[in-house]
């Protein structure tokens, strides 16, 4: 048998916002203004990432390098905390794993821990320019895109927020300390370290209808690339044969390495005899280019040759040849005894005629070439009468 193997590997991208390595934090409240952050990217040092103040006044600590949120309750219902947006574009149809490096003090310690919330949103939730403290915030720790961890100790540890495959794209990563009920009136303050966001694409997947075949066939192959999770927003596929000969015909042609569709399927022919390469796809999504977690393949298996013709001749002649003969193979015929019961057509044909000369028994034998790489392929000997 021959067999392709294929690997299945989702890639996925990391953005990395240091704040203990910025140095550009300025004044009261750090975001009042935009405020470009340095970032890594996929390892690459460089890229800015936005960021503005929404709610109350971000302020930076030298000390810890890090970027303090505050939250208190003021007259036992007035939820007040600090909220500031960055510019990340979080892609529809995408899963994002969000790691916050955080600690916090409780200047009353019998409240509860504060509340670090996340918010995905399109519109970021306003802006502040002053520095008279926290703000009034909505006090909502769950629901569309929020989610929240309480910040428990002084001790810097990671919190980790999963979004698995987005519904919509979002353009706004809001990070908010808001009040636990329950809360005096005493402050709280978060301390952010490193944001670290880490993409994941969702999993296309290619198949192959039929997904094995005996080598040697010509029977076409379509390949579908599959959405499991149904994601919106695909304008086109590419498909990858890997190289430029192929071993695949598309629409009676030569394939070349690659084809571009509208649809997610794509019919593919092996070329006689030959042996075709894994097919690999790619999906674009709103603007990305994402490949398939695996290559679609065909296994492939040697055939079940027979020799088809009668055992008797009673008179006359009879015809035989190769069932389930790949093309490309060649057959020769050989007669045990080789004269005296019967004379052969030809014994170098894929199929020969045999004619009855007297009574007698003889061993016909076909020996097959060139059969799915194999150099001698002999077939069950027929006993003819």
């Amino acid at each position: 048998m021959i067999l392709f193997i294929t690997c299945s590997t989702i890639t996925f991208s990391q953005t990395i916002i240091n704040y203990q390595t910025w140095t550009g934090a300025k004044g009261c409240n750090i975001f009042a203004s935009s405020t470009n952050v340095p970032a890594t990217i996929n390892g690459t040092t460089g890229p800015t990432i936005a960021h503005l103040t929404a709610i109350g006044q971000p302020i930076y600590d030298n000390t810890d390098k890090s970027v303090n949120l505050t939250s208190q309750i003021i007259g036992g219902s007035q939820y007040q905390g600090t909220e500031y947006g960055a510019t990340v574009n979080f892609k529809s149809g995408f899963s994002y794993k969000i790691t916050i490096n955080a600690a916090s003090i409780i200047s009353e310690t019998t409240d509860p821990d504060p509340m670090l919330r996340l918010d995905l949103n399109n519109g970021g939730s306003g802006g502040n320019t002053l520095c008279n403290g926290t703000g009034i915030i909505d006090n909502t720790t769950s629901g569309g895109f929020k989610q929240s961890f309480g910040i428990s100790g002084s001790t810097f540890s990671d919190y980790v927020f999963n979004y698995t495959y987005l519904s919509s794209a979002q353009a706004f990563l809001m990070v908010a300390a808001i009040p636990q009920t329950g809360s005096s009136s005493s402050l709280s303050t978060i301390y952010i370290r490193k944001i670290t966001i880490e993409e994941t694409p969702p999993p296309f997947n290619i198949t192959a209808t039929p997904p094995y075949m005996s080598c040697g066939s010509t029977t076409p192959v379509t390949f579908t690339i599959n959405n499991p999770i149904g994601v919106t927003g695909i304008t086109g596929y590419s498909w990858n044969l890997g190289s430029a000969n192929n071993n695949w015909l598309y629409n009676g042609n030569p394939a070349q390495q690659n084809i571009s569709s509208s649809t997610n399927t794509l019919i593919l022919t092996p070329v006689c005899g030959k042996v075709p390469n894994a097919v690999g796809g790619t999906v674009t999504l709103n603007g990305s280019n994402i490949n398939t977690t695996n290559t679609g393949s065909i296994s492939y298996y040697q055939p079940n040759l027979t020799i088809n013709g009668n055992s008797n001749i009673c008179s006359g002649s009879s015809n035989y040849y190769v069932n389930g003969l790949p093309c490309n193979a060649n057959v020769t015929w050989s007669l045990s005894p080789s004269t005296g019961v019967v004379s052969p057509s030809c014994l170098s044909c894929n199929q020969t005629t045999l004619t009855k000369q007297q009574a007698g028994t003889v061993i016909l034998t076909a020996n097959v070439t060139n059969a799915c790489g194999q150099a001698l392929h002999q077939l069950p000997k027929q006993y003819l009468r």
